[in-house]
Protein backbone atom coordinates (compact mmCIF):
# COMPACT_ATOMS: atom_id res chain seq x y z
CA UNK A 1 0.00 0.00 0.00
CA UNK A 2 1.35 3.42 -0.90
CA UNK A 3 1.93 5.56 2.21
CA UNK A 4 -0.69 8.04 3.28
CA UNK A 5 -3.41 7.49 0.66
CA UNK A 6 -6.02 8.47 3.29
CA UNK A 7 -4.20 11.71 4.03
CA UNK A 8 -3.72 12.34 0.32
CA UNK A 9 -7.46 12.01 -0.23
CA UNK A 10 -8.14 14.60 2.47
CA UNK A 11 -5.58 16.94 0.94
CA UNK A 12 -7.21 16.61 -2.47
CA UNK A 13 -10.66 17.24 -1.00
CA UNK A 14 -9.33 20.35 0.74
CA UNK A 15 -7.79 21.59 -2.50
CA UNK A 16 -11.02 21.04 -4.45
CA UNK A 17 -12.94 22.83 -1.69
CA UNK A 18 -10.67 25.86 -2.04
CA UNK A 19 -11.05 25.82 -5.83
CA UNK A 20 -14.84 25.71 -5.50
CA UNK A 21 -14.87 28.59 -3.05
CA UNK A 22 -12.67 30.57 -5.41
CA UNK A 23 -15.26 30.15 -8.18
CA UNK A 24 -17.93 31.78 -6.00
CA UNK A 25 -20.76 29.98 -7.79
CA UNK A 26 -24.30 31.37 -7.62
CA UNK A 27 -27.00 29.72 -5.53
CA UNK A 28 -29.43 27.40 -7.28
CA UNK A 29 -28.92 25.62 -10.58
CA UNK A 30 -25.71 26.37 -12.44
CA UNK A 31 -26.61 27.99 -15.79
CA UNK A 32 -23.56 26.65 -17.65
CA UNK A 33 -22.29 23.37 -16.20
CA UNK A 34 -19.84 22.88 -19.06
CA UNK A 35 -18.13 26.18 -18.23
CA UNK A 36 -18.04 25.37 -14.50
CA UNK A 37 -16.33 22.04 -15.17
CA UNK A 38 -13.71 23.82 -17.24
CA UNK A 39 -13.20 26.56 -14.64
CA UNK A 40 -12.92 24.07 -11.80
CA UNK A 41 -10.09 22.28 -13.60
CA UNK A 42 -10.47 18.78 -12.14
CA UNK A 43 -11.77 16.84 -15.16
CA UNK A 44 -8.20 15.80 -15.91
CA UNK A 45 -7.34 14.64 -12.38
CA UNK A 46 -6.63 11.05 -13.47
CA UNK A 47 -5.41 11.81 -17.00
CA UNK A 48 -1.61 11.46 -17.33
CA UNK A 49 0.39 14.64 -17.84
CA UNK A 50 1.57 13.54 -21.29
CA UNK A 51 -2.02 14.01 -22.47
CA UNK A 52 -2.51 17.30 -20.66
CA UNK A 53 -3.97 16.01 -17.38
CA UNK A 54 -2.92 16.49 -13.79
CA UNK A 55 -1.64 12.92 -13.54
CA UNK A 56 -2.84 12.60 -9.94
CA UNK A 57 -4.60 9.26 -10.27
CA UNK A 58 -7.79 7.59 -9.11
CA UNK A 59 -7.63 8.68 -5.46
CA UNK A 60 -7.57 12.32 -6.56
CA UNK A 61 -10.45 11.77 -8.97
CA UNK A 62 -12.62 10.17 -6.27
CA UNK A 63 -11.78 13.00 -3.86
CA UNK A 64 -12.65 15.66 -6.45
CA UNK A 65 -16.02 14.09 -7.23
CA UNK A 66 -16.85 13.61 -3.55
CA UNK A 67 -16.05 17.21 -2.60
CA UNK A 68 -17.76 18.68 -5.66
CA UNK A 69 -20.90 16.70 -4.77
CA UNK A 70 -20.78 17.93 -1.17
CA UNK A 71 -20.55 21.49 -2.47
CA UNK A 72 -23.19 21.08 -5.19
CA UNK A 73 -24.68 17.62 -5.99
CA UNK A 74 -25.32 18.32 -9.67
CA UNK A 75 -21.72 19.45 -10.15
CA UNK A 76 -20.37 16.29 -8.56
CA UNK A 77 -22.61 14.17 -10.76
CA UNK A 78 -21.47 16.05 -13.86
CA UNK A 79 -17.80 15.64 -12.94
CA UNK A 80 -18.44 11.95 -12.29
CA UNK A 81 -20.07 11.43 -15.70
CA UNK A 82 -17.32 13.35 -17.48
CA UNK A 83 -14.65 11.18 -15.86
CA UNK A 84 -16.56 8.04 -16.84
CA UNK A 85 -16.53 8.93 -20.54
CA UNK A 86 -12.85 9.77 -20.37
CA UNK A 87 -12.19 6.34 -18.85
CA UNK A 88 -13.09 4.66 -22.14
CA UNK A 89 -10.23 6.42 -23.92
CA UNK A 90 -7.81 6.12 -21.02
CA UNK A 91 -8.14 2.35 -20.75
CA UNK A 92 -8.89 1.26 -24.31
CA UNK A 93 -8.15 4.10 -26.75
CA UNK A 94 -5.22 3.91 -29.13
CA UNK A 95 -2.34 6.35 -28.73
CA UNK A 96 -3.69 8.32 -31.69
CA UNK A 97 -7.15 8.51 -30.15
CA UNK A 98 -5.75 9.56 -26.79
CA UNK A 99 -3.56 12.22 -28.36
CA UNK A 100 -6.51 13.53 -30.34
CA UNK A 101 -9.15 13.78 -27.62
CA UNK A 102 -7.65 13.55 -24.13
CA UNK A 103 -5.94 16.98 -24.00
CA UNK A 104 -9.20 18.89 -24.51
CA UNK A 105 -10.99 16.55 -22.09
CA UNK A 106 -8.27 17.09 -19.50
CA UNK A 107 -8.73 20.88 -19.70
CA UNK A 108 -12.49 20.60 -19.45
CA UNK A 109 -12.73 22.25 -22.85
CA UNK A 110 -14.60 19.15 -24.04
CA UNK A 111 -16.89 16.81 -22.10
CA UNK A 112 -17.41 13.15 -22.98
CA UNK A 113 -20.27 10.81 -22.11
CA UNK A 114 -20.55 7.04 -22.09
CA UNK A 115 -23.68 5.81 -23.91
CA UNK A 116 -24.77 2.32 -22.88
CA UNK A 117 -28.29 2.40 -21.39
CA UNK A 118 -31.33 2.16 -23.67
CA UNK A 119 -35.09 2.26 -23.06
CA UNK A 120 -35.25 -1.55 -23.07
CA UNK A 121 -31.70 -2.38 -22.01
CA UNK A 122 -29.92 -1.44 -18.80
CA UNK A 123 -27.63 -3.85 -16.97
CA UNK A 124 -28.24 -6.49 -19.63
CA UNK A 125 -26.05 -4.95 -22.30
CA UNK A 126 -26.65 -7.68 -24.85
CA UNK A 127 -30.29 -6.59 -24.89
CA UNK A 128 -29.40 -3.30 -26.59
CA UNK A 129 -30.68 -2.54 -30.07
CA UNK A 130 -28.47 0.42 -31.10
CA UNK A 131 -26.58 -0.83 -34.13
CA UNK A 132 -23.39 0.03 -35.97
CA UNK A 133 -23.40 -1.27 -39.53
CA UNK A 134 -20.16 -1.41 -41.48
CA UNK A 135 -20.16 0.80 -44.59
CA UNK A 136 -17.42 2.05 -46.87
CA UNK A 137 -14.70 3.59 -44.69
CA UNK A 138 -16.58 3.44 -41.44
CA UNK A 139 -19.78 2.65 -39.56
CA UNK A 140 -23.39 3.83 -39.66
CA UNK A 141 -24.97 4.12 -36.19
CA UNK A 142 -28.69 3.97 -35.46
CA UNK A 143 -30.42 3.86 -32.09
CA UNK A 144 -31.50 5.70 -28.97
CA UNK A 145 -29.61 5.89 -25.67
CA UNK A 146 -31.22 7.16 -22.46
CA UNK A 147 -30.24 8.21 -18.93
CA UNK A 148 -26.92 9.45 -20.30
CA UNK A 149 -24.98 11.67 -17.90
CA UNK A 150 -23.99 15.05 -19.41
CA UNK A 151 -26.09 14.20 -22.47
CA UNK A 152 -26.95 17.76 -23.44
CA UNK A 153 -23.62 19.45 -22.68
CA UNK A 154 -21.26 16.85 -24.18
CA UNK A 155 -18.88 17.32 -27.08
CA UNK A 156 -18.03 13.62 -27.43
CA UNK A 157 -19.92 10.39 -26.84
CA UNK A 158 -18.45 7.00 -26.06
CA UNK A 159 -20.97 4.62 -27.61
CA UNK A 160 -21.47 0.89 -27.18
CA UNK A 161 -23.39 -0.47 -30.16
CA UNK A 162 -24.34 -3.78 -31.70
CA UNK A 163 -22.11 -4.81 -34.63
CA UNK A 164 -23.55 -8.32 -34.93
CA UNK A 165 -27.08 -9.73 -34.79
CA UNK A 166 -25.83 -12.73 -32.84
CA UNK A 167 -26.55 -12.85 -29.12
CA UNK A 168 -22.93 -13.55 -28.29
CA UNK A 169 -20.11 -12.00 -26.27
CA UNK A 170 -18.62 -10.56 -29.46
CA UNK A 171 -21.81 -8.82 -30.62
CA UNK A 172 -20.92 -5.33 -29.39
CA UNK A 173 -18.25 -2.76 -30.22
CA UNK A 174 -17.19 0.63 -28.86
CA UNK A 175 -16.99 3.93 -30.75
CA UNK A 176 -16.28 7.62 -30.21
CA UNK A 177 -18.85 9.94 -31.77
CA UNK A 178 -18.41 13.71 -31.83
CA UNK A 179 -21.67 15.43 -30.91
CA UNK A 180 -21.47 17.66 -33.99
CA UNK A 181 -21.53 14.64 -36.31
CA UNK A 182 -24.52 14.67 -38.70
CA UNK A 183 -27.09 12.17 -37.49
CA UNK A 184 -26.15 12.59 -33.82
CA UNK A 185 -28.53 14.63 -31.70
CA UNK A 186 -29.95 14.88 -28.22
CA UNK A 187 -33.53 13.95 -27.37
CA UNK A 188 -35.46 14.34 -24.14
CA UNK A 189 -33.66 15.71 -21.10
CA UNK A 190 -35.09 13.66 -18.25
CA UNK A 191 -36.90 15.52 -15.48
CA UNK A 192 -36.00 13.53 -12.37
CA UNK A 193 -36.50 14.27 -8.68
CA UNK A 194 -32.82 13.98 -7.73
CA UNK A 195 -29.61 15.73 -8.77
CA UNK A 196 -31.51 18.70 -10.12
CA UNK A 197 -29.43 20.68 -12.61
CA UNK A 198 -27.49 17.62 -13.81
CA UNK A 199 -27.89 17.02 -17.55
CA UNK A 200 -29.27 13.49 -17.90
CA UNK A 201 -31.07 12.55 -21.07
CA UNK A 202 -31.26 10.91 -24.46
CA UNK A 203 -28.67 10.73 -27.22
CA UNK A 204 -30.05 9.65 -30.59
CA UNK A 205 -28.23 8.33 -33.66
CA UNK A 206 -29.90 8.36 -37.06
CA UNK A 207 -27.69 7.17 -39.92
CA UNK A 208 -24.76 8.67 -38.03
CA UNK A 209 -21.55 7.88 -39.90
CA UNK A 210 -18.24 7.59 -38.06
CA UNK A 211 -14.91 6.60 -39.63
CA UNK A 212 -12.99 3.43 -38.78
CA UNK A 213 -10.56 5.56 -36.77
CA UNK A 214 -13.34 6.14 -34.19
CA UNK A 215 -13.61 2.44 -33.33
CA UNK A 216 -12.20 1.87 -29.82
CA UNK A 217 -10.44 -1.46 -29.47
CA UNK A 218 -11.33 -4.18 -31.95
CA UNK A 219 -14.67 -5.15 -33.44
CA UNK A 220 -16.51 -7.40 -31.00
CA UNK A 221 -14.73 -6.18 -27.85
CA UNK A 222 -17.47 -3.75 -26.79
CA UNK A 223 -19.02 -5.92 -24.11
CA UNK A 224 -15.79 -6.50 -22.26
CA UNK A 225 -14.83 -2.84 -22.66
CA UNK A 226 -18.19 -1.72 -21.26
CA UNK A 227 -17.92 -3.98 -18.22
CA UNK A 228 -14.38 -2.83 -17.51
CA UNK A 229 -15.20 0.87 -17.83
CA UNK A 230 -18.22 0.50 -15.52
CA UNK A 231 -16.16 -1.32 -12.88
CA UNK A 232 -12.95 0.67 -13.16
CA UNK A 233 -14.56 4.11 -13.50
CA UNK A 234 -18.34 3.97 -13.05
CA UNK A 235 -18.46 2.34 -9.62
CA UNK A 236 -15.85 4.58 -7.95
CA UNK A 237 -17.29 7.68 -9.64
CA UNK A 238 -20.88 7.04 -8.57
CA UNK A 239 -19.60 5.86 -5.21
CA UNK A 240 -17.82 9.19 -4.80
CA UNK A 241 -21.05 11.06 -5.55
CA UNK A 242 -22.73 8.98 -2.84
CA UNK A 243 -19.91 9.77 -0.40
CA UNK A 244 -20.43 13.49 -0.92
CA UNK A 245 -24.16 13.14 -0.34
CA UNK A 246 -23.64 11.04 2.79
CA UNK A 247 -21.27 13.66 4.18
CA UNK A 248 -23.83 16.38 3.43
CA UNK A 249 -26.51 14.44 5.30
CA UNK A 250 -24.18 14.00 8.27
CA UNK A 251 -23.30 17.71 8.21
CA UNK A 252 -26.98 18.68 8.16
CA UNK A 253 -27.85 16.23 10.93
CA UNK A 254 -25.06 17.50 13.18
CA UNK A 255 -26.06 21.12 12.60
CA UNK A 256 -29.67 20.36 13.49
CA UNK A 257 -29.02 18.37 16.68
CA UNK A 258 -26.65 21.06 17.94
CA UNK A 259 -29.13 23.88 17.40
CA UNK A 260 -32.42 22.13 18.21
CA UNK A 261 -33.34 21.94 21.91
CA UNK A 262 -35.55 19.35 23.53
CA UNK A 263 -36.27 18.89 27.26
CA UNK A 264 -34.18 22.00 27.91
CA UNK A 265 -31.03 20.60 26.29
CA UNK A 266 -29.59 20.38 22.77
CA UNK A 267 -30.88 17.35 20.87
CA UNK A 268 -27.40 15.84 20.57
CA UNK A 269 -27.47 14.86 24.26
CA UNK A 270 -30.02 12.11 23.55
CA UNK A 271 -28.64 8.57 23.29
CA UNK A 272 -30.92 7.77 20.36
CA UNK A 273 -29.34 10.66 18.45
CA UNK A 274 -25.88 9.34 19.25
CA UNK A 275 -26.79 5.98 17.71
CA UNK A 276 -28.05 7.63 14.52
CA UNK A 277 -24.98 9.80 14.12
CA UNK A 278 -22.56 6.98 14.86
CA UNK A 279 -24.28 4.70 12.32
CA UNK A 280 -24.13 7.42 9.67
CA UNK A 281 -20.45 8.05 10.35
CA UNK A 282 -19.60 4.34 10.37
CA UNK A 283 -21.26 3.81 7.01
CA UNK A 284 -19.46 6.82 5.55
CA UNK A 285 -16.08 5.85 6.95
CA UNK A 286 -16.19 2.24 5.72
CA UNK A 287 -17.41 3.24 2.26
CA UNK A 288 -14.63 5.83 2.00
CA UNK A 289 -12.05 3.31 3.13
CA UNK A 290 -13.15 0.76 0.52
CA UNK A 291 -13.24 3.22 -2.38
CA UNK A 292 -10.03 5.09 -1.60
CA UNK A 293 -8.10 1.91 -0.85
CA UNK A 294 -9.25 0.41 -4.16
CA UNK A 295 -8.30 3.64 -5.95
CA UNK A 296 -4.87 3.51 -4.33
CA UNK A 297 -4.38 -0.08 -5.50
CA UNK A 298 -5.33 0.87 -9.06
CA UNK A 299 -2.91 3.80 -8.95
CA UNK A 300 -0.01 1.41 -8.30
CA UNK A 301 -1.01 -0.84 -11.18
CA UNK A 302 -3.20 -3.45 -9.51
CA UNK A 303 -6.75 -4.50 -10.31
CA UNK A 304 -9.16 -4.10 -7.40
CA UNK A 305 -12.71 -4.89 -8.52
CA UNK A 306 -13.72 -6.02 -5.03
CA UNK A 307 -12.93 -2.65 -3.46
CA UNK A 308 -14.98 -0.74 -6.03
CA UNK A 309 -17.88 -3.21 -5.72
CA UNK A 310 -17.93 -3.00 -1.92
CA UNK A 311 -17.34 0.75 -1.92
CA UNK A 312 -20.10 1.55 -4.39
CA UNK A 313 -22.56 -0.70 -2.57
CA UNK A 314 -21.77 0.77 0.85
CA UNK A 315 -21.67 4.36 -0.39
CA UNK A 316 -24.98 4.28 -2.29
CA UNK A 317 -26.85 2.45 0.46
CA UNK A 318 -25.23 4.62 3.12
CA UNK A 319 -26.20 7.83 1.32
CA UNK A 320 -29.86 6.74 1.21
CA UNK A 321 -29.86 5.56 4.82
CA UNK A 322 -28.09 8.73 5.95
CA UNK A 323 -30.59 10.99 4.21
CA UNK A 324 -33.48 9.08 5.78
CA UNK A 325 -31.86 9.27 9.21
CA UNK A 326 -31.34 13.02 8.84
CA UNK A 327 -34.93 13.51 7.75
CA UNK A 328 -36.16 11.56 10.79
CA UNK A 329 -33.85 13.43 13.19
CA UNK A 330 -35.29 16.71 11.96
CA UNK A 331 -38.89 15.60 12.47
CA UNK A 332 -41.41 17.64 10.49
CA UNK A 333 -38.64 20.02 9.44
CA UNK A 334 -36.98 17.13 7.66
CA UNK A 335 -39.81 17.04 5.14
CA UNK A 336 -39.68 20.77 4.43
CA UNK A 337 -38.43 21.47 0.92
CA UNK A 338 -36.11 24.24 2.10
CA UNK A 339 -34.25 22.14 4.71
CA UNK A 340 -32.46 20.08 2.09
CA UNK A 341 -33.01 16.75 3.87
CA UNK A 342 -35.65 15.39 1.48
CA UNK A 343 -33.71 16.67 -1.51
CA UNK A 344 -30.63 14.83 -0.25
CA UNK A 345 -32.71 11.64 -0.18
CA UNK A 346 -33.83 12.21 -3.76
CA UNK A 347 -30.22 12.85 -4.74
CA UNK A 348 -29.01 9.71 -2.94
CA UNK A 349 -31.59 7.52 -4.67
CA UNK A 350 -30.06 8.63 -7.98
CA UNK A 351 -26.84 6.78 -7.07
CA UNK A 352 -28.53 3.39 -6.66
CA UNK A 353 -28.96 2.23 -10.25
CA UNK A 354 -25.97 3.62 -12.20
CA UNK A 355 -22.93 1.34 -12.63
CA UNK A 356 -24.71 -1.60 -11.06
CA UNK A 357 -27.67 -1.73 -8.69
CA UNK A 358 -27.24 -3.03 -5.15
CA UNK A 359 -28.56 -6.43 -6.26
CA UNK A 360 -26.10 -6.62 -9.15
CA UNK A 361 -23.18 -5.65 -6.91
CA UNK A 362 -24.22 -8.22 -4.31
CA UNK A 363 -24.36 -10.84 -7.05
CA UNK A 364 -20.78 -10.05 -8.05
CA UNK A 365 -19.59 -10.13 -4.45
CA UNK A 366 -21.28 -13.50 -3.93
CA UNK A 367 -19.44 -14.76 -7.01
CA UNK A 368 -16.17 -13.65 -5.42
CA UNK A 369 -17.01 -15.53 -2.24
CA UNK A 370 -17.89 -18.66 -4.23
CA UNK A 371 -14.87 -18.40 -6.50
CA UNK A 372 -16.86 -17.96 -9.70
CA UNK A 373 -16.23 -14.24 -10.27
CA UNK A 374 -14.87 -13.20 -13.67
CA UNK A 375 -12.79 -9.98 -13.58
CA UNK A 376 -14.40 -7.03 -15.33
CA UNK A 377 -11.91 -6.92 -18.18
CA UNK A 378 -12.68 -10.57 -19.00
CA UNK A 379 -16.40 -10.58 -18.40
CA UNK A 380 -18.66 -11.06 -21.38
CA UNK A 381 -22.29 -11.43 -20.32
CA UNK A 382 -24.01 -9.07 -17.86
CA UNK A 383 -23.29 -6.18 -15.57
Amino acid sequence: MSPGFWDQAEQYRHQVRQDLERLDLPDGDLPDMHAVLEQLGWTGAAIPTRWGGRGLGTVAKIAAIEEATRYRPALGASLSAASLGTGLLLDFGSDKQRARWLPSLARGQDVMTICMTEPESGSHLLGMSTSARRVDGGWLLNGRKCFIGNSHIADLHGVIARTSEENSASALSAFVVESSTPGCRTGEEHDLAGLRGFSLGEVIFQDCWVPDSHLVGRVGEGLGIAHAVVTRHGKPNIGAVALGLAQSSLDLACSHVRSRHLYGRPLHHLEAVHRRLSDMFTNLYTARLALYHAGDRVDVGEQHDVGFLVGKLLASDGAVQGAIATTELMGARGCHALTGAVQLLNDALMTQAPSGTADVNRKRLAEMVLGTYIPARERTLTL
